[in-house]
Formats: structure tokens, sequence, C-alpha cells
């Protein structure tokens, strides 16, 4: 039987060669983490999803829901989303839902803080939606639909709304969305049936491509990652009313020319510093791994910005004991390990993991 401390890192991947990326993953891989000496051993591969490209495990079950990254050049929506109940003792799975993502290209799923409902972002078609969760962790229908038509024609990836991250605020009934084709951190109000109704939009600036986002743990404030621009634009979620604005900081390139995108953004549980992954689109030298210091009050100052050590860097996750960050190279298939220091620098380790196309990173720990 696992330990009942064992940690382990569910990784989803992409399957299929797409115009982005060559897909050449088998499925959610999940590895198993050792902290001393710091390594991920593969403990078995979850199969069936198609680009499985981000997962969400739920807290009480062994379910992990996972979007099927696919999209479609007609409008039909044929996005899926799918939940598998896996045995990490035998090392076995089995599908248990599979339903409409009602959109194209599913890019986020997350589950709501009491556990009774599931949300997707889809990134073709502006939408997302909500559905319940059954008891037994399985997916059930669907209680709510919204779809952005705000267009906002600035560039090639910014030709109508993009919803690319949609989580539920702690302790509230707040739902955000960021919407990398409209600029803006879209605000809901969730009742008790998943019904969601939009109270606010915040413009978060012209043509930066607003991604990801990450909450402080004890400050009213949010960390959105802007994607086309790199940036990081702090929000201020004190007034539930009204979102606004407290500080904006934009990434230096070493080379004015090199074409950057940012990827990923998680806060270190201390609340001390942020991270921030960085591609390198036209040079492989600005794949990075970024550093910030929060001061007291949330207020951002870079620290380091130190290499990937692989090519497009796409997600990561700190560890539960908060010592080490786990970054996923999607082209260069590799998992690789920093530790951190007591003021939050990264160190790179010499271990390194072999996975197919790793873009998106869960812990699971076997005690809960």
């Amino acid at each position: 039987m696992p330990d009942m401390e064992d940690q382990y890192l569910f990784v989803g991947t992409y399957t299929k060669k797409e115009g982005h990326v060559d897909g050449k993953g088998k499925g959610i891989e999940i590895l198993k983490w050792n902290e001393s000496p710091p390594s991920l051993k593969k403990h078995f591969t979850i199969e069936g999803p198609v680009n499985p490209s981000y997962i969400a495990l739920h807290p009480v079950h062994s379910v992990v829901y996972t979007v099927n990254e696919i999209a479609d050049a007609t409008d039909d929506f044929i996005g899926v989303i799918e939940a598998y109940r896996y045995d990490l003792e035998n090392r076995t799975s089995h599908r248990i839902s599979r339903v409409s993502s009602m959109g194209d290209a599913p890019c986020h799923v997350s589950i709501s803080n009491d556990s009774r409902f599931l949300f997707v972002a889809n990134y073709v078609g502006g939408t997302i939606a909500a559905y319940n969760i059954l008891p037994d962790g399985s997916i059930g229908e669907r209680v709510h639909f919204h779809q952005n038509i705000k267009r906002t024609p600035s560039s090639p990836r910014q030709d109508g709304s993009h919803p690319h991250m949609i989580r539920q605020l702690p302790n509230s009934n707040i739902v955000l969305v960021s919407d990398l084709g409209t600029d803006q951190l879209l605000k809901f109000e969730l009742d008790q049936n998943g019904s969601m109704q939009i109270t606010d939009s915040l413009e978060i600036g012209t043509s930066l491509g607003s991604r990801h986002f990450d909450f402080h743990p004890t400050e009213s404030i949010i960390y959105v990652l802007n994607e086309l621009i790199p940036s990081v634009t702090a929000v201020d979620i004190s007034n539930l009313n009204r979102l606004e604005i407290l500080e904006h900081i934009e990434i230096p390139k070493d080379k004015a020319q090199s074409v950057i995108n940012s990827s990923a953004i998680k806060v270190h549980p201390s609340g001390n510093a942020l991270f921030i992954a960085l591609r390198g689109i036209s040079d492989t030298e600005q794949n990075a791994l970024m550093s910030v210091a929060l001061d007291i009050d949330g207020k951002m100052e870079i620290q380091q910005q130190i290499s990937s050590f692989g090519e497009i860097p796409r997600d990561f996750e700190i560890d539960p004991s908060g010592k080490f960050v786990v970054l996923g190279n999607q082209n260069t298939d590799q998992v690789v390990i920093y530790e951190l220091s007591t003021d939050y620098q990264l160190k790179m380790l010499s271990d390194t993991t072999h996975v197919n196309t790793p873009v998106c990173f869960r812990w699971f720990n076997s005690s809960k």
C-alpha cells in the first residue's frame, strides 16, 4: 500500500501533435516524490484522455478531472472534460465520466471550494461552464454556461474572447476568470445551485493577454500573469464589489528582439514570494523561472531569473513542504527540480525526470 505520507505528482501532457506543440504524452503521468534526496520516479500512467493539458484532483475521492484540449474548424463545440478514478496501490485507472466542455480547446479545469462543482474554461469560443460533482466524484449535469462576446482584435491571439483560467476565491462565493483575448479579469458570484452571475470586469491592460492568476495566502490580493507582454498585475480584492489594480510590473528582456511569453504563476504558501515561468519563443536562452519577492503588503520586487534548463517551461508547482519547485519543460520532455533557499532563491538540482510533453502539475498527498 502507499505510505500514509507518500507524495505524488500528477502531470498533464499533450498526446497529439497540434499547431503549437508536438504532443508525445501517453496520458496523465503519476510520479512519486522523494524529498531526501529530492527526486521523482514514474509510478504509472492514466491512459485514455486526449491532450489532458490541465487537470484537477478531487480532495476526497481518488478522482482526477481533465480537459481534452481539442478544437475543430467548424462552429461545433467538440471540447471534452473527463473524470478518471485511479488506484495508486494497484496502479490502475478507469474513466467514470465524459461530457462536453461547451467550447473548444478547453484549457483549464478546477473544483469549487466545497467540491460540489467543476469549472471549465474553453480557450476557443469564449465560454466557461460549471457542472455538478456527484457524491461518487463523477461529473453530473451542467448547471451554468457563459459566453464572453467582447472582441478586441488587437493581435492574432486576441481575435476574440479566450478564457484561460477559472478559479474560486478561497473563503468566498466569488469565481474569477482571466481572459487572454480581452485583457480582462471577470468576477462572478456563485450561488448554491452552481449558477454564476457576472458582477464585475477589470480591464488589466491593452494587449497584455491575461493568462493565469494566483492568490496571496493572507492579503486580499490576486496576482494576474499576463502572457503576451510578460508582466504581473496585482489586483486588490478587499472590496468584493469592485476589483482594483494595485501594482503592475513588466518582466525585463535580456534581448530587446526576443519574443517571450509567460506561462505560469504560483504564490509561495508563506506569502513571501511568487514565481513565474517564461517561455523563450524565439530564443531558447530566454526559457526561465523567475523569483519575485513580496513584501509585508504584498508588493513585488523581481529578485532572480534562472534558466529552465530546457525548452518551453509550461507549468510548475511548489512542493507541499515549500522547499522545492518542480518545473516541466514542454518541448524537451523533462521535469526539473529546484531547491529554494530561505530567501526564496532558486537552485537547480542535478536530477531530472523524463516525461513526454509535460504541461500541468498537481500534487497529491496520500495522507489526506
